[in-house]
């Protein structure tokens, strides 16, 4: 504040603001023909409420100081009578900005509701990828299903050839049994006659 009233750059009625630092605030500035208001408000906080409440307190400590007695204090704290309870009230009205500004209520709403849609998109996301992995996960379970599938055809062939040996065999024992057994009788029989 120093720096600026020492810059010269103020002149009467006007309105200056300066961005100190993003953690600090920014500065704004009132002249009017002898005084100068300042108030120091957040960045976000919105350069036109911020003259609103200066313009309303210059007009009040004009209404109950008046301009002789405001020249008269040049020393620090001489406007604290005057100005407490206006500074109370000043605090207290524009305090809390969603009350004071409906468009930075709406924004704030705004913000609200796009936080919302973030989080539901993200999760929409979210669920695609989960879909997609589900997906992955389906063909892959599609594939191995088809590779068993034939290799248990595979393997059905094999037993049913080897069943099929295997009863081929018996039947080919039982043929040689039941000759060896056979012949001889008949043999045998046709010898006699």
């Amino acid at each position: 504040m120093r720096k600026v009233l020492a810059s010269g750059n103020l002149q009467r009625n006007q309105q200056l603001t300066v961005t100190v630092s993003e953690e600090l605030g920014t500065l704004h500035l009132q002249t009017g023909d002898e005084e100068v208001l300042a108030v120091m408000c957040s960045t976000a906080y919105p350069r036109r409420k911020a003259f609103e409440m200066l313009r309303e307190l210059q007009a009040g400590l004009a209404e109950v100081a008046g301009p002789e007695a405001l020249a008269a204090m040049a020393n620090e704290g001489d406007l604290n009578r005057y100005c407490q309870g206006m500074l109370r009230a000043a605090i207290k009205k524009y305090g809390d900005l969603a009350a004071v500004d409906k468009v930075a209520a709406m924004g704030l709403k705004v913000e609200e509701v796009k936080t919302v849609m973030e989080g539901n998109i993200n999760r929409v996301l979210q669920n695609a990828e989960n879909l997609e992995s589900v997906e992955n996960k389906t063909e892959q379970l599609r594939s191995t299903a088809q590779t068993f599938q034939k290799k248990s055809e595979n393997v059905k062939k094999a037993l049913w050839w080897r069943n099929f040996k295997v009863k081929l065999i018996l039947f080919i024992l039982i043929t040689c049994i039941v000759l060896y057994i056979t012949l001889p009788l008949i043999v045998k029989a046709i010898r006699k006659e």
